[in-house]
């Protein structure tokens, strides 16, 4: 098994939870000028999908204690391989240094 589906399953469901309110944040945010009527509870629902978001976030790529932690994903020989051409890719994609991610990550 290339995965550990114990940790895979849960973590899945936290990672579409971060992309369905990380959706709703930007896709409310790009319209917040255009919403006229109860402006302080549209701004109040906008910051709290940003908010379970990095919550969500923090939970698979934060703290390396969680339990859902992305490096717990990886399972039999070649974990420390798949962690590593993760970790290359999500460089990658992001176009950090590992030093830039890590204090992206501390910051988080």
């Amino acid at each position: 098994m290339v995965f550990n589906e114990e940790i895979f399953k849960p973590q899945y469901e936290v990672v579409f939870f971060f992309v369905r309110h990380i959706a709703y944040y930007r896709g409310l945010w790009a319209l917040r000028y255009e919403i006229t009527d109860y402006k302080d509870f549209w701004e109040s629902a906008i910051n709290s999908h940003l908010l379970v978001a990095s919550i969500a976030w923090c939970n698979v790529f934060g703290s390396r204690g969680s339990h859902l932690h992305w490096t717990k994903t990886p399972a039999g020989e070649i974990a420390n391989q798949i962690q590593e051409d993760f970790r290359k890719g999500v460089l990658s994609r992001t176009g950090f240094s590992e030093e830039k991610w890590e204090k992206y990550q501390k910051n988080m």
